[in-house]
């Protein structure tokens, strides 16, 4: 997981924190915590943010 890289394809596609803590359901807090690494993005929400910010992105922000 590559907190810093998710930021980064974030803000080049006009997402803000906000909106994807909307689109995933979560607060900012527990964003914060997944982003960090002190937990863990559950399946559903990686699903979510590779179809928000691309599946080539996707890959390398959780799989790169």
């Amino acid at each position: 997981m590559n907190g810093e890289l998710l930021l980064e394809v974030m803000a080049d596609k006009g997402i803000s924190i906000s909106a994807m803590c909307k689109e995933l359901g979560i607060g900012r807090k527990a964003f914060w915590a997944k982003r960090k690494g002190i937990s863990e993005f559950k399946q559903s929400e990686i699903v979510k943010i590779i179809s928000l910010v691309g599946q080539e992105n996707g890959n390398a922000i959780f799989f790169g």
